[in-house]
């Protein structure tokens, strides 16, 4: 994988984030199960952000502030990846999707708004719209635009 820079893995996170709380915000656990292209893609999503967490734990800019939790990210990362067959949705959809997406969210939120400097960030996030946009992602972009605001 190139070199990125960490800000960028972030962003990484919030898009999958994104697309998985909308993907599964109006689905009950039957629907999400019975919904094929549903789990492939929450999956998929949980992949993304698995490896991004694991990128920024290589990091100096994101070690000091890993916990445990953030381990265990990648963790289901590589379960997902190596026993695709064996993952238990009851777990994913009524605890990962419904408690530890929408924390992971706000713990990300959180941190960015304490750094002193979120210059790099801010180019990550201008970078990945411009990226978004020739794509047609435009929900993942307004999803971005809100965190801007959210940082302002």
């Amino acid at each position: 994988m190139p070199n990125r820079l960490s800000e960028f893995f972030v962003v990484d996170m919030l898009v999958a984030i994104d697309k998985i709380s909308r993907g599964v915000a109006d689905l009950t656990f039957e629907t999400f199960v019975s919904d094929e292209k549903e789990v492939d893609s929450v999956l998929r999503n949980l992949e993304i952000i698995g490896e991004a967490t694991g990128q920024l734990l290589k990091t100096d800019d994101f070690l000091d502030k890993a916990n445990e939790e953030w381990r265990k990210i990648v963790n289901l990362r590589n379960i997902i990846i190596h026993f695709y067959f064996g993952i238990d949705l009851d777990l994913v959809f009524h605890e990962i999707l419904q408690k530890d997406i929408p924390a992971l969210e706000k713990s990300i939120i959180s941190l960015l708004r304490q750094e002193k400097d979120l210059t790099r960030f801010s180019q990550a996030i201008m970078d990945t719209k411009a990226d978004l946009l020739e794509i047609h992602r435009h929900q993942s972009i307004a999803y971005l635009e809100k965190v801007e605001k959210l940082l302002a």
